[in-house]
């Protein structure tokens, strides 16, 4: 009997006590999450919050972690009452902290730099291959002028320097383009036989440096994370998607920010980028847009959550208000506020 009046006197006095305490909510800046400008804080989860903690009638602080390490720890260390942004809830931080229920689903995938087929053309364009083709046409042009020169010399009896210049004239106009072929059939023979092999060397060059690039375009072609060994490939420090490239052996630069990180993306100083697609879309719709590529497969599928410390009060209050916030519809209203117009 006792037992169950302390119970129902516990749950009485506990919305009470959360209402007269101001929390510390930890968070960081996760576009479209976080926006943080100044003590302006904007985004999907920080409305998301704001509606739990206005159901609720509790009053709050926020305070910005500089890393998402720093995040994760707080409620960990039980630094702060919970920490909002884009926590994937996995099986190894749910040992070292409790979750609400899910707030938003995601998963890994991964996003290249968008190249077109010119720039693999470019890419593969070989100097020594150019200067060896100009030199070959410049001989060969010449050898074919002085020769055009003799046969042209002995039948019109033009001096010699007179006929050099009208055969060069014939040979790099086509003969004013039929106008004026040479008037010896040996001459004739010799402008065809010029644009036969001229016309051969250039659709070889051409046609080496097209297979060039189909093998610089296959072999920087990426399909799957299995394709990223070899590569340069960049994540975020503290995040799923390092422990994803960890546990696949796939080595990997840190960045400090994803937004440092897809714009090294979008710039091509590394070849991939790994990390949740939600955050990848956004960038990939605005600062991104037309500059990068997200690849279709999903990796480690996985949901958002509100992280809090272990055996926290504050898990059940927030689930509940998660569900009124989904019945209601308010979640839909936030979710086409903040991701459809991207």
């Amino acid at each position: 009997m006792h037992k169950i009046v302390f119970t129902s006197i516990f749950f009485l006095i506990l919305p009470l006590y959360l209402q007269a305490q101001e929390l510390n909510v930890k968070t960081i800046e996760r576009k479209p999450f976080v926006f943080i400008q100044g003590e302006n804080l904007s985004g999907f989860s920080i409305d998301l919050w704001e509606e739990i903690a206005w159901d609720n009638k509790w009053d709050f602080t926020y305070h910005e972690a500089t890393s998402f390490v720093e995040l994760l720890r707080s409620t960990r260390d039980q630094t702060s009452d919970l920490a909002i942004a884009n926590i994937s809830a996995t099986k190894d931080r749910a040992e070292l902290m409790d979750f609400s229920d899910p707030i938003f689903d995601s998963g890994l995938q991964i996003m290249t730099q968008k190249k077109k087929p010119f720039e693999y053309f470019y890419q593969s364009f070989s100097t020594a291959q150019s200067i060896l083709l100009l030199i070959t046409i410049s001989v060969y042009s010449w050898l074919t002028i002085y020769l055009m020169a003799i046969v042209e010399s002995r039948s019109k009896r033009n001096k010699p320097k007179k006929s050099m210049l009208r055969a060069m004239r014939t040979l790099f106009t086509l003969g004013s383009f039929g106008k004026s072929l040479p008037s010896t059939n040996a001459g004739k023979s010799l402008l065809i036989v010029w644009i036969i092999v001229i016309a051969s060397c250039v659709s070889l060059y051409i046609m080496s440096l097209s297979n060039s690039a189909s093998v610089l375009s296959a072999a920087n072609e990426i399909n799957s994370y299995e394709d990223l060994r070899g590569k340069k490939v960049g994540t975020t420090r503290g995040s799923t998607s390092q422990a994803f490239l960890r546990k696949h052996k796939i080595p990997a630069a840190v960045y400090a920010s994803p937004d440092s990180l897809f714009t090294a993306t979008a710039l091509g100083e590394i070849d991939a980028a790994v990390h949740d697609v939600a955050l990848m879309s956004y960038f990939a719709s605005t600062q991104g847009k037309g500059l990068v590529t997200i690849l279709p497969q999903v990796y480690e599928q996985e949901y958002y959550a509100i992280a809090l410390p272990l055996g926290s009060e504050l898990r059940e209050p927030i689930n509940n208000s998660l569900d009124k916030i989904r019945q209601n519809g308010t979640y839909d209203t936030l979710y086409k506020k903040w991701f459809t117009q991207n």
